[in-house]
């Protein structure tokens, strides 16, 4: 019985998960033992090696405090004694709770008795220092010195059991791991062969079909819409190849539904609103009979906002063409200066009635390049119009070109109110407006940066935007050579 594809990868699949899951149980189980032997050597030894020297410090604290109280009997030092018996009792309390073996327990519990000796003496002291009753100063100060010397010496004997057990612990943590290390290096071993072996074998059935599919679908991204795709094995790679012709036909047809749309929205939109253009025109020039001024400005919005539709409807069917990969275009070496020179006079009326100074900054020779002429100038006028709306009065605008490595490098600068940083690459997207504040000037439909992205794409190049809040804002055009 031939197994399907789906038979084969569940099959193949299982068998690895089990081996890995072996691998990974054992891994993690070694993973475990180490993990809680490092654990018992932090939260243990070194905990306990922590406390031995705050014990340490803290006996040799209370031994310079008796000592003072005894010359000085200046009751100061005997609270200081005191604070620092409850320091001890309490480290040595910790000390005991958390001792794991039986060695660290009787140093403990002899340091404890040994305090203890040592505290009772020193308290026996000064209640006769307080009373004023005699005692042998001399005697007592050799029984202390001596429980002090064997507190000491006990706590140095447990710093030693505690690094002999850190010791141990290393050293059985290190066998374990080197025994881990070779049985799951052996483990991963034999599951990367079965994991390979069932790789291979399960892909090379759907390899060949899916070369097929891949070349299909490119033709698909360039338009070309043909159902005759034939793959009759495996089965499912059968169905896929049935369902990828169906979809081929149905792209066929939207293909000419697109075509179809196009075609009616240039005659049903662009061809009424030239009448209407053309009327306010005539209505303008007199043709209807004698106009009042009143009458004359409204004809005036009439004709603007007439304008600004047109604009709209064929930016809407460029940036829909773009898009849908409709868009044709005509590539052909040209030279960039001179449409940069045609953009900025298409707009210097603009500029002069806001008087701004434009400079043009360009290399003496910039080397033609492979573009559309028409579209590359839609791009210049976008960008560079955008500028002038967003400059204020009297503001300025620094137009650069210069061939670079990469290719040639088309910037515009403005000193107009600047983009947050955080909208620097929504303003490409279709009707998204900068989030500064409007006027008359600033008008717009949110398409022409999408346009000018598209087209810039499409010429194999890259734009961006880079600004600062009133500061101004440069766009950058980079065409590869």
């Amino acid at each position: 019985m031939k197994l399907s594809i789906f038979s084969r990868l569940t099959l193949g699949y299982f068998i690895i998960f089990v081996i890995m899951g072996i691998v990974n149980g054992y891994t993690l189980w070694q993973l475990h033992l180490i993990s809680m032997g490092t654990k018992q050597i932090i939260n243990v030894d070194e905990r306990v090696l922590e406390l031995k020297k705050k014990l340490s410090d803290t006996i040799l604290s209370q031994m310079g405090y008796e000592k003072k109280f005894v010359i000085t009997k200046d009751s100061i030092f005997h609270e200081q004694f005191l604070s620092s018996e409850r320091d001890f009792s309490e480290h040595l309390k910790n000390a005991l709770y958390i001792a794991d073996t039986h060695d660290k327990t009787t140093c403990l519990n002899q340091i404890k008795n040994n305090y203890n000796l040592y505290y009772s003496l020193v308290m026996d002291e000064a209640r006769r220092i307080k009373d004023k009753k005699p005692f042998l100063k001399d005697k007592n100060e050799l029984e202390k010195e001596k429980l002090i010397d064997n507190i000491l010496e006990d706590l140095k004997t447990l710093e030693y059991t505690t690094m002999k057990d850190v010791h141990l612990r290393m050293n059985t943590l290190s066998e374990a791991g080197s025994s881990s290390r070779a049985l799951t290096l052996i483990m991963w071993i034999t599951a990367l062969v079965l994991v390979l072996f069932t790789s291979f074998f399960t892909t090379r059935s759907i390899t060949k079909p899916l070369t097929s599919l891949m070349e299909k679908t490119k033709e698909i991204s360039k338009g070309i819409f043909k159902s005759d795709l034939k793959i009759g094995s495996p089965p499912e790679m059968a169905e896929v190849t049935s369902a990828f012709n169906v979809m081929c036909d149905k792209l066929n047809k939207v293909d000419k539904m697109k075509s179809d749309f196009f075609s009616t929205m240039s005659h049903e939109l662009r061809t009424p609103l030239a009448s209407i253009k053309e009327g306010i025109g005539l209505l303008q020039e007199g043709v209807g009979g004698t106009i009042t001024d009143k009458q004359q400005r409204l004809l005036t919005i009439l004709t603007e906002e007439s304008n600004r539709l047109i604009g709209l409807v064929n930016s809407l069917l460029d940036i829909a063409k773009m898009e849908a990969g409709m868009m044709t275009y005509h590539f052909s070496h040209e030279n960039l200066a001179p449409l940069i020179q045609r953009a900025i006079q298409e707009i210097s009326p603009l500029m002069e009635v806001k008087r701004i100074k434009i400079w043009l900054d360009t290399s003496e020779e910039l080397p033609h390049e492979k573009i559309d002429k028409e579209r590359m100038l839609q791009v210049l006028r976008n960008l560079i119009s955008n500028a002038v709306k967003f400059t204020p009065e009297h503001g300025q605008i620094i137009i650069s070109a210069y061939h670079e490595n990469r290719g040639i490098l088309f910037s515009v600068q403005d000193t107009g109110p600047g983009i947050p940083k955080e909208n620097l690459h929504a303003i490409f997207e279709k009707f998204h407006q900068p989030p500064v504040k409007t006027s008359e000037w600033t008008k717009g439909t949110g398409l022409g940066l999408a346009i000018v992205k598209n087209i810039v794409v499409a010429h194999g190049g890259e734009v961006w935007a880079e600004s600062e809040l009133g500061q101004g804002s440069t766009f950058f055009v980079l065409l590869p050579s």
